[in-house]
């Protein structure tokens, strides 16, 4: 007579899937939510053999991806990202898709992959397009699927890269630091679509910083300042006429230090 034991798992209420393993037809392979409690019936037959195993693999269905999308290459492409909480514990698949917005008709395109980003997609956008464009993000595992839809105009999702090569030195007067970048090169056509930028600089305590501008060329000079002092710099970048100011830069640090010397660090 064979021999049955149950043994509850202790493992959110949802479905529980159970497959068969293709390289070994007598191990089976079971999702279950985390949080619900299964059955899981072991058999063997009288003389002991291994009849069946089962492994378990607790997680979680997917929740909607949490989109938001930028274009740092304005007006060739925008990028999509989107996170996930909590986060499945299962292997769990993502599909992008999006929206030309054609007056005529919508064009649905695959949003492709970023190579070295996880979770984030490249798009073709449509500059000064009157309709919003349209991303669909759907989120599948074994315990079901989840997707967000996500609009947006062009213009207001426009945001660069910060500025680089930011350098801070002494000016030859006392008590002034020259301050210089460059454009992100992430930017396709600085010639075509200028950028204004921003400064801000603090001797210490970024809660206190100041903030110059907006500056049309990439230089500036920070006059005025205490000598002994450090003062740690950052610039920000931004389309002259849509979109969002970038990221700060890393920042900079130089000490004002007597005529005739500075210090960079």
């Amino acid at each position: 007579m064979a021999r049955v034991c149950a043994v509850a798992i202790a493992v959110l209420l949802g479905p529980v899937l159970c497959r068969n393993l293709p390289e070994d037809p007598f191990t089976k392979e079971l999702y279950v939510a985390v949080g619900s409690a299964v059955e899981v019936p072991s058999v063997t037959p009288r003389d002991g053999s291994l009849l069946q195993t089962l492994f378990l693999r607790p997680g979680y269905p997917p929740s909607r991806p949490q989109v938001k999308c930028w274009s740092p290459s304005y007006p060739k492409h925008a990028l999509c990202s989107w996170g996930e909480g909590p986060e499945p514990l299962l292997p769990t698949r993502y599909t992008a898709t999006y929206e030309t917005g054609l007056r005529w008709g919508h064009l649905l395109q695959p949003c492709l992959p970023v190579p070295g980003l996880r979770h984030h997609c490249q798009l073709n956008i449509r500059m000064y397009h009157q309709d919003a464009h349209s991303i669909n993000v759907t989120a599948t595992n074994p315990l079901g699927s989840a997707y967000t839809f996500f609009s947006f105009m062009v213009e207001d999702v426009v945001k660069p890269d910060p500025p680089v090569d930011v350098t801070v030195v002494q000016d030859s007067k006392a008590k002034t630091l020259s301050v210089t970048w460059a454009p992100p090169p992430s930017w396709s056509s600085p010639a075509f679509f200028p950028l204004k930028y921003m400064v801000r600089y603090h001797t210490g305590n970024s809660k206190t910083a100041r903030k110059l501008g907006p500056f049309l060329s990439p230089a500036m000079a920070l006059k005025g300042l205490r000598g002994g002092e450090t003062y740690t710099v950052q610039v920000s970048a931004q389309d002259r006429l849509v979109g969002q100011s970038s990221d700060w830069s890393p920042p900079v640090s130089a000490t004002v230090l007597p005529r005739g010397h500075a210090g960079q660090r």
